[in-house]
Order: structure tokens, then C-alpha cells, then sequence
């Protein structure tokens, strides 16, 4: 992951610029702002005439080498900071571009963190001024506004003097959606689950079995759907997904006339394999009732919120929805930024039994140290439910928990040989 360099805080150069020669200023901010507001002031000058960025960079960067610019000399990312400040979103252009980014957080107009999805967050140089900063995110405000694309890929929420203080300037927090295909590899190497469990998520669709995924909003509960849609798919399975917000590819969505209770029933006429669902409060319980199998998303804390809420949506009980999803995935952001599935769970009567669930060991430094476990066994009704689907014996036994022999055994082992513990625990923690 990158820490991005055109900022506006380090500029050592900069400060001592002045038009005038034989004329120096000591304040960094005014330096800058001068040779900003000089470059700025020219638009009808050459390098705003170059066909791309790149070479509207390399010109300034030609203008203001013959300027005098007292001291070690401009540093090498002065000409894109400044085309940033001028044609961009200043500091926040490149991480706003990078699809590593997951959220961007201004606590003023001189610190902001970017977080990336793996969790690492790290200080980025603020903006020059808070004049700049809220004149940037105003601009960024009103291209969200005039255009679908922006606003499907970014979620602001920005505070402006006199909510908080002239000296702060500005606050934001800006969240990223960026549609990502994650393989099995990368989510198990992010810790976000083992592969044993994902196998596990895929084998449940495939023979009959409908999913919730939960979660609060930022918690990839999209991205872990596209995931296991594309998974089935890919296993042979006719997929067919209904979407309100053009994140799943081939989706059906709804319209003025068609309704999403018409949208359910329309993909059931297609008579899919399986169903995703990416809809908020759409009434895809009743297709899985119906006997399709249904993997659907919905925004909650846990998942008895999650079944509360549909309940009292849609007018029915909640035993109604947890036998339209006798599995719950809960998908959380733990202490350390990192997203995880936190348990899967399956209704049974009158409780949730945790079938899989993170376990934290420790910590390292801010990075929680954990693995996914299974600590039960599926009920007879769900693994009667697959056999009619037509799992096979072999697979089956793939869904159960290893004996406790094999985990004691396990144990034995690696508390009689430590350092080879502390290498696997070493080899995990640095995927």
C-alpha cells in the first residue's frame, strides 16, 4: 500500500517562492498559495493547452523551474501537486483514484487518514489552507451531484465552519464503493475468512440452502455477495441476481413500473439455480419459501436486528424470515480496521447456534491475532434439505467439524514444538 506524496503540509521549497526577486517569505503556507495562485493565474498559457494531465504536469513542472525559487531546489512532486490543486481534488486525487482505498477521514484541513481495505491506515500531507480544503470538497460535492457514477462509487458527509471551528477549516469522511472481484486466495490471505469457510458458504447455495449476509453499512456485505454469486456461477449453477444499484453484473432491477415484489417474482419464473439479492427491504424471503435458493444482504448490527426489521417491514413473523434464511453470515469491522466474518450461525427452534465463528488469540501491535473456527455441526433438517438437493455423502462430511481428536492431537503437537507454532503464526500474520 502506497502513502501518498502530493500533499500539502511538506513544503519546504515552496515557502520561500516569490515573484518578485530578491523577496522571500518565511511562511510555507503563503509561499505556496503565491506560486499556486501564479500558476492558476495563467490559464491561457501553454501548459493548458497539453492533450493529458502527464504532459499539462511536465510543462508546469518547465514553467516553474525558471522561476526563482529559493532553496534546495523544487521537490519532484511540486508540478503534480500543484496541476492537483488546480484541475483535481488537491491531496485527495490520488487516493480518490486508487482502488486500494477504502475510506478517506479529514479531522481538519492539515490531517487527514486514508484506510485501506486490508485495515493499514495511514497520515496523508493535508491541504495547503482551509480556504483550499473547503473549496475542494464543495467542488467534490457538486460533481457527486451531476454525476451517477460518483455518486454510486462515493458516500460524503462533509462539516463546515460554523458547525466546527475557522481553525479545523473542514471535516469529512468519505467512503468508498468501488465494485472489486475478490478470489477465494486474497480474502483468506486478508484473514477475512478461511477457505474452508468459504467452501463451506458455496457447498450451503449449491444444494439448497438460503444465506442473510449482515452487516452495518462498509462491511463488503456487496462485495462478499458478488463473491459467492460469481463463485456458483463458475461451478456451473445458473445465477440470476436482482440489484437496485447496478453493482452486480446481468442483475434485474426495478423500475417505476415494476415493482421489487414483480422483480421476485419475475426471477422466479426464470426458474434460476440460485438467486442474489442486493436489494434492501425487497420481500426475497417469499421466493425462498418457494424453494429457491436466496443469497441476500441486508444492513443491520446482528442478525436478530437484521430478522426484527424484516419482520416488521413486511408484516410477518420473524420465525417466517429465519426459515426463509436458516443461515446467518455476520460480517464485521473489528478494532483493528480489518473486515472478517465474525460467525456463521443457523436457526434452530428458538436460538442461534454458531456453526463458524473468529476467535482472537492476541494482538500484535494494532493488527488482532485470530483464526476462523468451526465449532459445530449443521442440524440434521439443513443436511436433509442438501441430500434432497443431491449433495453427495463425501461432501457432506466436508461440511462437519473436525473430530475433537484431530483438534487435541493438534494442540499436543504444536504446544511440544513452539517455535514451529511461532513460525505459522508468523507466516499468518504476515499475509
Amino acid at each position: 500500500m502506497q502513502k501518498f506524496a502530493a500533499g500539502g503540509r511538506n513544503e519546504p521549497v515552496a515557502c520561500f517562492y516569490s515573484k518578485k526577486e530578491g523577496r522571500k517569505t518565511d511562511n510555507k503556507k503563503n509561499g505556496y498559495l503565491a506560486l499556486l495562485k501564479d500558476v492558476k493565474g495563467r490559464p491561457g498559457d501553454f501548459f493548458w493547452q497539453a492533450s493529458s494531465p502527464k504532459q499539462t504536469i511536465q510543462a508546469i513542472n518547465k514553467y516553474i523551474s525558471g522561476l526563482k525559487i529559493q532553496g534546495t531546489g523544487p521537490p519532484d512532486n511540486l508540478a503534480e501537486k500543484i496541476y492537483n490543486d488546480i484541475a483535481g481534488y488537491s491531496v485527495l486525487t490520488d487516493p480518490l483514484k486508487d482502488v486500494w482505498v477504502k475510506r478517506i477521514q479529514a479531522f481538519s484541513w492539515d490531517r487527514i487518514i486514508v484506510q485501506f481495505i486490508n485495515g493499514e491506515k495511514h497520515q496523508i500531507d493535508g491541504f495547503s489552507s482551509a480556504d483550499v480544503a473547503q473549496g475542494m470538497l464543495h467542488r467534490l460535492i457538486q460533481d457527486i451531484k451531476a454525476s451517477d457514477k460518483l455518486r454510486k462509487e462515493l458516500r460524503l458527509t462533509a462539516v463546515f465552519p460554523p458547525t466546527i471551528s475557522e481553525d479545523t477549516g473542514v471535516q469529512c469522511n468519505i467512503m468508498k464503493y468501488t465494485l472489486r472481484d475478490f478470489t477465494g486466495k486474497v480474502l483468506t490471505a486478508n484473514g477475512f475468512a478461511e477457505q474452508k469457510e468459504l467452501n463451506f458458504l458455496l457447498s450451503l447455495a449449491r444444494y439448497g440452502i438460503s444465506l442473510l449476509i449482515v452487516g452495518k453499512s462498509g462491511t463488503g456485505k456487496t462485495t462478499f455477495l458478488r463473491y459467492l454469486l460469481n463463485g456458483l456461477s463458475k461451478q456451473g449453477l445458473d445465477v440470476l441476481a436482482v440489484d437496485d444499484r447496478s453493482e452486480l453484473p446481468g442483475a434485474l432491477m426495478p423500475s417505476d413500473k415494476v415493482s421489487t415484489d414483480q422483480l421476485v417474482k419475475y426471477a422466479m419464473g426464470l426458474n434460476p439455480d440460485v438467486i442474489g439479492c442486493n436489494i434492501e427491504n425487497c420481500p426475497v424471503y417469499k421466493a425462498s419459501l418457494q424453494g429457491w435458493p436466496v443469497i441476500s444482504i441486508t444492513t443491520a448490527d446482528d442478525p436478530e436486528e437484521a430478522v426484527l426489521q424484516a419482520s416488521s417491514l413486511f408484516g410477518c413473523s420473524s420465525a417466517r424470515i429465519f426459515r426463509a434464511f436458516p443461515i446467518l453470515v455476520s460480517l464485521r469491522i473489528f478494532s483493528d480496521g480489518q473486515i472478517r466474518i465474525a460467525r456463521i450461525a443457523e436457526y434452530l427452534t428458538s436460538e442461534l447456534k454458531t456453526i463458524w465463528e473468529y476467535q482472537i488469540n492476541g494482538r500484535k501491535g494494532a493488527r488482532l491475532l485470530g483464526e476462523h473456527h468451526q465449532v459445530a455441526d449443521l442440524s440434521d433438517r439443513i443436511f436433509s434439505r442438501m441430500r434432497l438437493s443431491g449433495i453427495l455423502p463425501e461432501d457432506a462430511e466436508k461440511l462437519k467439524k473436525e473430530p475433537e481428536a484431530n483438534v487435541e492431537r493438534d494442540s499436543d503437537r504444536a504446544a511440544g514444538s513452539r517455535s514451529a507454532a511461532q513460525g505459522n503464526q508468523k507466516e499468518r500474520t504476515d499475509l
